[in-house]
């Protein structure tokens, strides 16, 4: 979204299912409470769309049947969005965040989506402290910063919904995916049969947790106050625990590790064989150099030769 695009489209379809309580636990009701929930229904020719985005529609129903069927209250609500035209630019999603009478309650986002056919959902964007917190509530998490700092350089050509959601609707939100696998995403492969067992009910459990959260007693959606910028260290260790902490905190303890680091090296290195120590330091980022010009220049060949996606 770094420049502009004149959108004109037609034909778009979206479906809207809104949930909030008679009685919120709390008493409290504002206008800008509703946790937003999206996902498209459309794919990519000619991939059938089991994963991308078939497991994002599911998830949602699937939550949403939850939430209905044990009749328990909550605070603040719940708008489920199935949106048409997100391979088109996000055109659904852009109608939404513009158009519909909704839109002006949301107050934060989590968008589900897939590059992938197996594994579980991995979180790779997330746009304030309060929802890595609310994310922290997760049984299995899986995301790291790292993987968000990738999809924010722009060197994944690639988007979701999320964006039109973050500039149209000045929200705060998750984006998550699943993401292994990814050999199968947009092609003809992105079948049902191909989606590993697990991964939707990992997917799922994870939105439940992190839903039930925003939208109890504690949620920080009840606050009026601006949504605090991310500037956190977090990451996830075998899906069962998560870890964050503040960029000043990280500042201080890798400057403690390096300089531990660099008087570790200074005491042990025999300087004698420095040939050896020269080796291992320009091999690494050579390696890295010649992987990256190697993987290319296969891909360029494939190309040339019709043959790209052949896998």
């Amino acid at each position: 979204m770094d420049h502009d695009v004149l959108k004109v489209y037609k034909g778009i379809t979206n479906v809207i299912f809104r949930v909030r309580a008679k009685e919120p636990p709390s008493g409290r009701r504002v206008t800008k409470d509703a946790m937003l929930l999206g996902s498209h229904i459309d794919s990519t020719l000619p991939a059938p769309g089991a994963a991308d985005d078939g497991i994002g529609v599911g998830v949602m129903l699937d939550v949403a049947r939850v939430l209905v069927d044990r009749k328990k209250p909550f605070d603040n609500s719940v708008i489920f969005m199935w949106n048409g035209g997100e391979e088109t630019l996000q055109d659904g999603s852009h109608l939404y965040s513009t158009q519909h009478e909704t839109a002006k309650e949301v107050r934060a986002v989590i968008n589900l989506e897939a590059a992938g056919t197996t594994g579980g959902a991995l979180l790779f964007q997330a746009t304030s402290k309060e929802m890595v917190e609310a994310f922290s509530h997760a049984p299995h998490p899986r995301g790291t910063v790292v993987a968000a700092d990738v999809f924010a350089s722009g060197v994944l050509m690639s988007d979701t919904d999320f964006v039109q959601f973050e500039q149209y609707l000045n929200v705060s939100g998750l984006d998550m995916a699943v993401v292994g696998h990814s050999y199968f995403y947009h092609t003809q492969k992105d079948r049902l049969d191909q989606i590993e067992p697990g991964a939707a009910q990992h997917f799922a459990n994870n939105i439940q947790a992190i839903l039930d959260h925003l939208l109890s007693p504690a949620s920080p959606l009840h606050s009026d106050e601006p949504w605090s910028p991310p500037h956190m260290i977090y990451l996830s260790l075998y899906d069962r625990l998560f870890f964050s902490w503040s960029m000043e905190a990280a500042t201080k303890a890798y400057s403690a590790i390096a300089a531990a680091v660099v008087a570790l090296i200074v005491a042990r290195v025999q300087w004698g064989q420095w040939k050896a120590y020269v080796l291992a330091l320009l091999g690494n980022p050579l390696g890295q150099v010649a992987g990256i010009v190697s993987a290319n220049l296969v891909a360029g060949v494939m190309v040339v030769l019709g043959r790209s996606l052949s896998w």
